[in-house]
């Protein structure tokens, strides 16, 4: 955001200015919210991957001794 407050722009034309700022504003929430969800699908994953291998060895301790 610092980049952006010190660029050079013309200080006549504000709307391409407003922009410029929101253009950069959102590609930073763009990048939090794809890292977001990246990490919440990895974690996601993980606990799935757990779980049906802990189902799959309780499964395997208890059809041991019958």
């Amino acid at each position: 955001l610092i980049n952006v407050r010190n660029t050079s722009h013309s200080s006549t034309c504000l709307l391409e200015n407003v922009c410029k700022f929101l253009f950069h504003c959102y590609a930073y929430v763009y990048v939090a919210l794809v890292s977001m969800v990246a990490g919440l699908w990895y974690e996601n994953y993980g606990i799935l991957l757990k779980t049906a291998l802990r189902f799959h060895l309780y499964k395997r301790e208890n059809t041991r001794f019958t």
